[in-house]
């Protein structure tokens, strides 16, 4: 997908568009970390839920690492394409 983003030719309207959205991507992956890093980054995740989740029916922590990390994955993903898409036009 990036590729067929960074090979296209945009206005100076676009690419403004563009700045405005991959700044909002950045920003939207931020909260995503700062939201998941506390369960991500605990030694021994399995089996204890954040105090403020544990009323939450239905949810384990399988559940939440896999969230937290699908997360993760996505917004760095989206980041990535959203970059490599950026550089294309700051370089053109």
């Amino acid at each position: 997908m990036w590729q067929v983003l960074a090979s296209e030719k945009y206005s100076a309207e676009q690419l403004e568009t563009l700045d405005q959205v991959y700044r909002r991507v950045l920003s939207c992956s931020k909260r995503i970390w700062t939201t998941v890093k506390h369960v991500l980054c605990d030694d021994s995740p399995e089996g204890h839920l954040p105090e403020e989740m544990e009323e939450i029916e239905g949810l384990d922590t399988k559940d939440l690492l896999s969230y937290s990390f699908r997360a993760v994955h996505e917004s760095r993903y989206v980041e990535s394409i959203a970059h490599v898409c950026f550089q294309a036009y700051t370089h053109s």
